[in-house]
């Protein structure tokens, strides 16, 4: 049985070809992109965001609050949110299990993440510390 040994004229016969730097940064781009990543969050998660969202302006439209989540100050929607956990029914007036209500602050906080808001309700020390 014969070795197989090196030879260089196959090294330059399986060559990769060489990185064009400009598509790497064009994908770079594309994946820190937030309509990709958001188009490529799973379905249920998009309507679930839906879903809380209509609860938060079901509830702060009978509060007269008519400023869009994503605008209102960080201490203005402290204040919101505190009283719409404290607060909020189901349609039918029954009250929402903790994981529910868990549930809705992160697809609260989802959204305002998708929207450029700057505040993080469920990290933001300065907002945790708080007393009204």
């Amino acid at each position: 049985m014969k070795a197989k040994f090196y030879s260089p004229e196959e090294e330059t016969s399986n060559k990769m070809t060489p990185i064009n730097h400009d598509e790497v940064e064009q994908d770079r781009h594309l994946n820190n992109n937030e309509d990709f990543i958001y188009s490529l969050r799973p379905d249920n998660t998009k309507k679930k965001i839906t879903y809380d969202l209509n609860i938060w302006r079901r509830y702060y439209s009978t509060v007269g609050e008519t400023r869009a989540l994503e605008n209102m100050p960080p201490e203005g929607l402290n204040i919101l949110l505190c009283n719409f956990f404290m607060d909020v029914h189901k349609k039918d007036g029954g009250v929402y299990e903790p994981g529910s209500l868990a549930s809705l602050q992160r697809g609260i906080q989802r959204y305002l993440n998708d929207n450029n808001s700057s505040t993080n309700f469920m990290k933001s020390s300065q907002l945790a510390n708080e007393t009204w």
